[in-house]
């Protein structure tokens, strides 16, 4: 049957633009005028069912020079996540080569607002500068508060080359007097559809060629008053027919339903056998040979074999009132008046029970070919709500897979809360879906909730096994959050046994389980080799894959290994595009941010964490929460705190409205460390600590993490000696239980400046030197530049040293007040300084020697020389002391220091 895309819940059939009827006549004026007013942004073809609405619009389409998206439109299309999925479709069909993000966005696990979803429609269709017409056909079945606001949105800046024309049965409620007015709407009523007298002779001449005298012709546009489907169904009953004209047109009068009684007269002359079929099929929208058979088999009409596709084919000949979906005319629909009709004497010969017996024989076969959706539908319509959760648990890790929470959010909704709460694998479903969301408590009900029912579901040996497997992997999640590392390593691998190959996602999820109970047991080594084989056996196409990846950057990430970091989460980032996962992807985004916030590449670390926080929708919560820190503090260090602050307010207020307030500790965290940066020593800053130490950290997830912002306010707003000894207890603990080399480094910079501040200057600024050594090698600089003006002072004292660690005079440019550029300040010079030479300059006040300088810079000392020279031109000075003194009189070298220089790498 409709063939249906897997990743986008599209039934492709839905965006074939109808045929046109052998018997079609031509509206040569409309399409005409249509194309006159091309100009007009919006198109409103407004007028009852039979009146030619699809047809015209089918016509306009296929005489315009513009490209022409199609979408027919059904009830289950009025959620707005649905609703824009097929417009992305149709439009992608046109313009295979655009990406289009609003695709990841209505895949979110939870709800997302319509203000939302319609400026990602807008920029996504904004991309498309080549003009082309979206059609959208039967609105009326989708129109609604929601849909309507989202289009309403959408027209009032129209996009790009966007021409949309809407075929409707009501006037939607959109703002069309303002369109009226300003020009940009066009509009086609049932006046204007209205066959003609000629149009009504040409239609009958050609259908009854016998019989088509001029009277009968004015008799059959008089009673048909121009409606379109009227003059068909009259031409159809008369057709061939022995009987009385007169009296057929006399009987018109006496019917309430002039469409139904024209159908019966229609229906009235097939042979019973074509009727039976006929009435079978209309419980379905869309229809193919094979269905066809499938709904007579085990009848009087359905026993021979191979008969489907040849009465389709006549069908269709014979009936305008069937329509061919597709260009093979292997798919096809009735129109709606006769699918109303047939369903109606189908309930009123056979009974309501037929009509479900038949609904749920259709959903069984759609299922089984893949088409889940339709299936869901008709079985929800046979009043089955356990056949349609039976499909939901069938097909939950289909969407697992696929990272399609939103699509599976969508079905639990629809499905009855007591056919929800008695069914197990659909209560796993849930708790997934509250995981995915970080509502804990809510999974840990649901699981219990499961946990009772397995014992007694009628469940075969394999689903009881992959059910179980995916209790004891979802119960692990609880275990990691909690930082129960032996119960998450004894769930864990209890479902590895039980889960078949196909899970691949919770296989995925249960990959991550174990490397991470490695890591809080004390074993990185053992996380370390655990992915590494399982990596080495994984098809680079299933999603476990790319959660072995991301595992990989996170041990990375903790052990301080930038470079392997960068290089593992590039490599996560396109096999997450090859594979659509949209929460992984925006996860790699992530960790690209947190390796450039560590170069102080600000630029780029902002660009990437934007990209993650763009994905609010999709993006696991908790990672979203730490993207959104990272783009806080990227933003301020770049000099723009409004818009940092601005960040985490939106992060509270959505946490808020997913209901997962549960993580605003991981957002006053950042909130804190902002605080700290910036000098506030006030009593909302040390609320915002108190805060931030609440939130339960079990991994260090960001750049920031609650125990670290406590450490970092202890030893650095200048306490005792016991305040630094409890900073060290915390620092301490976090690396001893994860073995963290990047806590450790951190932990060692702190004690440092502690000692320090103690008086053992010599033995903190020898352990200085042996951490810039030891972060050398990763280019981290932040991690010396996040502890301010005390760090800074050290490592000028550092620089000043004869022989000292590479990379200090880099180091020392990277802090010092923001907010000053060196490039305005060297605007009264004959030539500006490059990049490199600013970079000398810098090494140049350190007193290093030229083969020094070379050390550090990664150049060579001839090098080094050719850039000296060019500074004391520029400066126009003779020799090192002046170039400093001179650059220290312009502002240019304190500058320098204060926003360093682009990181060549």
């Amino acid at each position: 049957m409709a063939s249906q895309d897997r990743r986008a819940t599209i039934v492709r059939s839905k965006l074939n633009r109808p045929r046109l009827s052998p018997r079609h006549v031509p509206r040569a004026r409309l399409v005409d005028r249509l194309e006159l007013r091309r100009d007009r942004r919006l198109t409103l073809v407004c007028a009852p069912a039979g009146s030619g609405k699809s047809t015209l619009l089918s016509e306009w389409a296929s005489a315009s020079e513009r490209r022409a998206a199609w979408v027919s439109l059904d009830e289950h299309d009025a959620d707005p996540c649905v609703f824009a999925s097929y417009l992305l479709a149709a439009v992608g069909s046109l313009f295979p080569g655009v990406a289009f993000e609003t695709t990841d966005l209505v895949r979110a696990p939870g709800p997302v607002p319509p203000e939302a979803l319609a400026a990602s429609l807008a920029n996504d269709l904004d991309q498309i500068a080549d003009d082309y017409l979206l059609l959208l056909d039967d609105y009326h079945l989708v129109a609604g508060p929601e849909i309507d606001a989202l289009l309403t949105s959408l027209l009032r800046h129209p996009p790009g080359g966007l021409h949309l024309a809407v075929a409707s049965r009501e006037e939607p409620a959109w703002p069309l007097a303002a369109h009226r007015a300003k020009g940009d709407l066009q509009e086609i009523r049932f006046d204007d559809l209205r066959l003609t007298d000629e149009e009504s002779a040409r239609f009958l001449r050609a259908s009854l060629p016998e019989v088509a005298d001029d009277e009968l012709v004015a008799a059959i546009q008089t009673e048909a008053d121009g409606w379109a489907a009227g003059v068909q169904l009259l031409a159809m009953a008369f057709e061939g027919a022995s009987r009385d004209h007169a009296a057929l047109l006399a009987g018109l009068g006496q019917h309430d339903s002039v469409h139904d009684y024209l159908l019966a007269e229609v229906l009235g002359r097939l042979p019973t056998a074509d009727q039976e079929r006929l009435l079978r099929l209309a419980v379905v929208r869309r229809f193919d040979a094979a269905l066809c058979e499938e709904l007579c088999r085990g009848t009087a009409v359905g026993d021979a074999p191979g008969w489907g596709e040849r009465f389709l084919l006549d069908l269709r000949e014979r009936n305008p009132f069937v329509v061919g979906l597709d260009p093979q005319q292997r798919v096809f629909a009735f129109h709606h008046l006769m699918r109303r009709f047939l369903l109606r004497r189908l309930e009123q010969l056979h009974g309501e029970g037929a009509v479900h017996d038949l609904s749920r024989r259709a959903s069984a076969w759609l299922a089984a070919r893949g088409a889940v959706d339709e299936a869901f539908d008709l079985a929800l319509a046979a009043g089955d709500a356990a056949m349609a959760g039976a499909l939901v648990a069938d097909h939950r890790l289909d969407l697992y897979h696929l990272e399609d929470f939103g699509r599976l959010a969508q079905w639990l909704g629809r499905l009855p809360a007591e056919v929800r709460v008695s069914n197990p694998e659909l209560l796993l479903a849930a708790a997934r879906i509250a995981t995915v969301n970080c509502q804990y408590p809510e999974a840990v009900a649901l699981l219990d909730r499961a946990d009772d029912l397995m014992a007694t579901a009628r469940l075969s040996p394999e689903d009881a096994a992959v059910a179980v497997g995916e209790w004891l992997t979802l119960r692990g999640v609880l275990d990691f959050w909690r930082g129960d590392g032996e119960a998450l390593m004894r769930h864990a691998l209890r479902a590895r046994e039980l889960l078949p190959e196909r899970c691949t996602h919770l296989r995925g999820m249960l990959h991550i389980g174990i490397a991470s109970a490695h890591l809080l047991l004390g074993r990185p080594d053992d996380a370390a080799a655990y992915l590494e084989a399982h990596l080495a056996r994984t098809p680079p196409d299933a999603s476990a894959y790319a959660s072995l990846l991301q595992m990989q950057c996170h041990l990375a990430w903790l052990d301080g290994r930038l470079t392997e970091l960068e290089a593992t989460a590039r490599r996560l980032l396109a096999v997450t595009d090859d594979l659509a996962l949209p929460d992984q992807h925006a996860l790699a985004e992530h960790f690209l941010g947190c390796v450039r916030w560590s170069r102080n590449d600000l630029p780029a670390a902002r660009d990437h964490f934007a990209a993650a926080v763009d994905a609010r929708f999709t993006m696991r919560l908790n990672w979203w929460c730490h993207a959104c820190g990272g783009l806080a503090l990227t933003l301020d260090a770049l000099g723009r705190p409004d818009e940092a602050a601005q960040v985490l307010a939106e992060a509270r207020a959505f946490l808020l409205d997913r209901q997962a307030v549960g993580l605003s500790p991981l957002v006053a965290a950042y909130e804190a460390e902002l605080a700290r940066l910036r000098g506030r020593d006030d009593t909302a800053a040390e609320a915002t600590v108190d805060r931030a130490t609440a939130a339960r950290t079990v991994l260090a997830l960001g750049i920031v993490d609650p125990p670290l912002v406590r450490a970092r306010a202890l030893v650095l707003d200048g306490g005792d000696a016991p305040a630094a000894d409890d900073a060290m207890d915390i620092l301490r603990a976090c690396r001893d239980r994860l073995k963290s080399r990047r806590l450790g480094r951190e932990a060692e910079a702190l004690d440092l400046l502690a000692a320090y501040r103690r008086g053992e200057h010599d033995r903190a600024l020898d352990r200085l030197d042996g951490l810039v050594v030891d972060a050398a090698a990763e280019r981290d600089v932040r991690l010396f530049v996040d502890l301010g003006e005390p760090m800074a002072q050290l490592l000028r004292r550092l620089a000043a040293r004869p022989h000292t660690a590479r990379g200090v005079t880099r180091l020392v440019a990277a802090f010092a007040p923001a907010g000053r550029d060196a490039a305005d300040l060297q605007a009264g010079l004959p030539e500006p300084l490059s990049d490199r030479e600013l970079e000398v300059l810098a090494a140049l006040a350190g007193h290093k020697s030229n083969k020094e300088i070379a050390d550090d810079l990664y150049i060579a000392p001839s090098t080094v020389k050719r850039h000296t020279l060019n500074i004391y031109r520029k400066l126009d000075v003779g020799d090192r002391r002046s170039a400093v003194r001179r650059a220290d009189q312009l502002g240019l070298l304190a500058a320098v220091l204060a926003t360093g220089v682009r990181d060549p790498s």
